[in-house]
């Protein structure tokens, strides 16, 4: 059967950034099916929606930028779609925007994130001198159990410190492709065994997600 790939911005925030991507993916088929749209779904024993997405979220982390890919079975407006989704999506899990895909979530290499650190303004000048440095080796968990070492210091791009009242908030971009992906709470937790202060309550939010060239990912 013929159908029509869909893919829908959205955020991510709140409590609901303790939902783990698994019961994600639950919770958007359920979504999918109650906002009345004509979905196509997969074949086989166990029929359900086509839901794909690009860049799965840690648990704990915030986003601005989640995307979720679907297939409907026959032509909609994208408004019409958006209308539909915006009647059973929650608050902090809001539609941005809704539009035929136009790449493919391999050609995602990088993403953005703001990461707030409560109540540490003061620590602007340690924080800054020690993402100054040229090199910043820790150790990593692979996929496969073992461990690797990276540098964080070559991973680190477009680096900014900020003081906003009392807090401190860093921006960043990470490699986030399927070869090289630097999960940043690896970053935050360095920050803290280096700078000797417990940045308990550190909130990272993904800003962006861009492909190779630098460009939005859309």
């Amino acid at each position: 059967m013929d159908f029509i790939d869909v893919r829908m911005w959205f955020v991510k925030q709140g409590d609901l950034k303790y939902i783990s991507h698994l019961d994600l993916q639950r919770f958007m088929q359920r979504a999918l099916k109650r906002s009345g749209l004509p979905l196509w779904h997969t074949e086989g024993f166990n029929p359900h929606p086509y839901v794909t997405f690009a860049l799965p979220l840690s648990l704990g982390q915030e986003s601005r930028c989640e995307s979720v890919d679907f297939r409907l079975t026959k032509p909609m407006s994208m408004h019409a779609i958006k209308s539909a989704m915006d009647k059973v999506m929650p608050q902090d899990m809001r539609v941005l925007s809704v539009a035929p895909p136009v790449q493919k979530a391999k050609m995602i290499a990088f993403a953005e994130y703001s990461i707030c650190f409560p109540k540490w303004a003061w620590q602007q000048n340690a924080v800054a001198d020690f993402l100054g440095q040229s090199e910043i080796l820790v150790t990593k968990r692979t996929k496969k159990g073992g461990e690797s070492t990276v540098d964080l210091a070559a991973a680190l791009q477009e680096v900014s410190v900020a003081v906003r009242e009392e807090d401190l908030v860093l921006s960043l971009r990470l490699p986030a492709g399927s070869s090289v992906n630097l999960n940043p709470s690896l970053l935050v937790g360095t920050i803290h065994e280096k700078v000797g202060q417990s940045p308990y309550g550190a909130q990272i939010t993904r800003m962006a997600v861009f492909d190779i060239n630098g460009e939005l990912f859309s």
